[in-house]
């Protein structure tokens, strides 16, 4: 596991088709992971849930559907594993489980101070030239 754990460190996020980001043009929960032995790349909430109806072990085949059951999120912004040790508990012991990711919503970057003036901002900050070229575009 630790062999593992390095290599990803030091060369498997650097694979753009392991590092890139799971978006869903539709901006729809989907289904990131069929089983507990996978992971998922989400940006917003996983969903952890049952795979299968316990009423008539019929495969849940849809985010609305597997919200009916007991289910536990978990929001991340990258991997992580579709476990119930990885969500600290277990929405039901013995079954077969499935994640489901629902993206966040895209933020778009709005200007909120020039050099010198405060911003007052509730996520992340960045400070750029103000022009891109030396003709002030």
């Amino acid at each position: 596991m630790e062999q593992a754990r390095q290599h990803w460190q030091s060369v498997g996020y650097k694979n753009t088709a392991l590092a890139g980001t799971a978006v869903d043009e539709n901006n729809k929960p989907f289904k990131c992971a069929a089983s507990g032995a996978e992971s998922c790349n989400c940006p917003g909430t996983t969903w952890l849930g049952l795979a299968n109806r316990p009423d008539n072990k019929m495969k849940i085949e849809t985010f609305e559907e597997m919200r009916e059951w007991r289910t536990l999120s978990k929001v991340s912004d990258g991997w992580i594993q579709c476990s119930a040790a990885d969500f600290d508990s277990d929405p039901m012991p013995g079954a077969e489980k499935q994640c489901y990711c629902e993206v966040k919503d895209k933020i778009e970057a709005v200007r909120c101070a020039d050099e010198g003036d405060q911003c007052f901002c509730s996520g992340h900050v960045y400070f750029t030239k103000l022009y891109a070229n030396d003709d002030k575009t």
